[in-house]
């Protein structure tokens, strides 16, 4: 039977929605908040100090040869060095097989994904689809005839729902593929049984985490396909050993900062008494401690590299359930009033390890004051950018783009810092948006 116009994604589906009674088991507490400063991070990673460790052995101990192809009943999984790489493989083969590629796409990707797309695809080929006005779901596809790819960027740890997506696939016979690194749970392959390919990466704060990797699934049914990016990715250059522990070796302060706790409150009473600015220091580190490659991403992920991946693919479910644990327990102390505000994208818990916040841009500086004051450690969006080109209704995405913000990652606070920010969120909302001035 063919799928409807209205196409729910199977993760919307399967995720299980929050009920009433499951945030109320939450609310039981005592009303004096006992924190004043949070030891987390915008950022977390999701490893032991053994497991960080053994990305180190690994480099020594590899020493079987693993398959980058595997095929399974309905799809193929290919596994590459990066994210991006892969994505720019996938675009590199398209514009062989297709004159003029012509795209429609989701506004808002990771830079990688825009400069990718923006290097393979004229603009004038490039058309939007509009999202809703919460941001998690697709509205609007393009008036065009002629569509070869659809790229799809899934945010904020679930996954968009494609409504719509059905028709504008049978009408252009476009290939589907999605970015689910901030998509929804990895139960399952696709988002959606509309989606051709998924691309995941297992770099430093992913989902699953290997410090490094990538891989896609692509439906068997393009075959064809999945052994043209085999043979692309089997001619890049084998990634070399020194590259990857020097790369390990830089991950190390970023392990200690974001993870371990005590770390981080060391770390607090240095910025205190040196008078520095904590958003300046963030901002900063952010900048020159990514976690990802910049340049030279396309490269034959090395037999350590394997080893790592090989370990954690199947990581996820753990991963899931904390982040699942701790976005229910921060929204249960969010009003309706609050998640319609700052969190309109909010349906099922966010898996991931980004915590974002919308502030309207005009009080985004005051936020960010306002929270550096309360020693919360956060930063202006470093994730999502827009295109290089205007286009019609782009001002909403602008508007929406500059008011994202990264709060502490809710993996890596307790129960009472969670509370604190919750808390902190509520006052800034009513001075700014009520005028109503705080007791405290």
């Amino acid at each position: 039977m063919e799928r409807q116009t209205e196409v729910k994604s199977e993760a919307i589906q399967l995720q299980k929605r929050i009920s009433s009674k499951e945030i109320k088991k939450y609310q039981k507490l005592e009303n004096q908040i006992k924190v004043r400063e949070i030891l987390a991070a915008p950022d977390y990673l999701y490893l032991s100090s053994t497991e960080f460790i053994q990305h180190f052995t690994n480099l020594i101990t590899a020493k079987e040869e693993h398959n980058l192809w595997e095929s399974h009943k309905d799809y193929i999984k290919i596994i590459g060095y990066a994210n991006r790489g892969m994505l720019e493989t996938c675009l590199k083969y398209f514009t062989k097989i297709k004159d003029d590629l012509v795209i429609a796409t989701t506004p808002l990707h990771h830079t990688s994904w825009r400069d990718g797309i923006e290097k393979f695809v004229k603009h004038e080929n490039i058309h939007i689809i509009d999202l809703n006005d919460s941001f998690n779901g697709l509205e609007k596809f393009p008036d065009i005839q002629k569509c070869d790819l659809v790229i799809i960027t899934h945010m904020f740890g679930q996954d968009f729902d494609l409504t719509g997506l059905a028709k504008f696939k049978e009408r252009t016979g476009a290939i589907i593929i999605e970015d689910r690194v901030q998509g929804g749970t990895l139960d399952i392959k696709f988002s959606s049984d509309l989606t051709d390919l998924a691309l995941y990466s297992m770099a430093m704060d992913k989902r699953p985490i290997a410090l490094g990797g990538a891989f896609l699934y692509i439906r068997k049914e393009h075959e064809e396909i999945a052994k043209n990016l085999l043979e692309m990715i089997m001619h890049y250059p084998l990634e070399p050993i020194r590259k990857r522990f020097i790369d390990l070796l830089k991950k190390i302060p970023t392990y200690l900062l974001y993870n371990q706790r005590g770390i981080t409150f060391l770390f607090l009473r240095i910025i205190k008494m040196l008078k520095l600015n904590l958003l300046d220091f963030t901002n900063t580190y952010r900048k020159k401690n990514p976690g990802f490659e910049r340049n030279n991403f396309t490269l034959k992920p090395s037999k350590g590299l394997m080893k790592s991946m090989s370990q954690h693919y199947h990581d996820h479910r753990n991963m899931e359930n904390l982040y699942e644990k701790k976005h229910m327990l921060f929204r249960s102390y969010l009003s309706n009033d609050l998640i319609q505000r700052h969190f309109p994208w909010y349906r099922e818990a966010a898996l991931t390890p980004y915590n974002t916040i919308y502030i309207d841009e005009k009080y985004v500086n005051k936020f960010l004051r306002f929270m550096n004051r309360s020693d919360i450690c956060i930063i202006h969006n470093p994730t999502y950018k827009m295109f290089n080109f205007s286009y019609p209704g782009d001002e909403k995405y602008s508007k929406f783009n500059s008011g994202i913000v990264y709060l502490p990652s809710l993996a890596n606070m307790n129960h009472e810092e969670i509370r604190y920010l919750a808390d902190r969120i509520d006052r800034f909302d009513k001075v700014v948006y009520k005028n109503q001035i705080p007791q405290n």
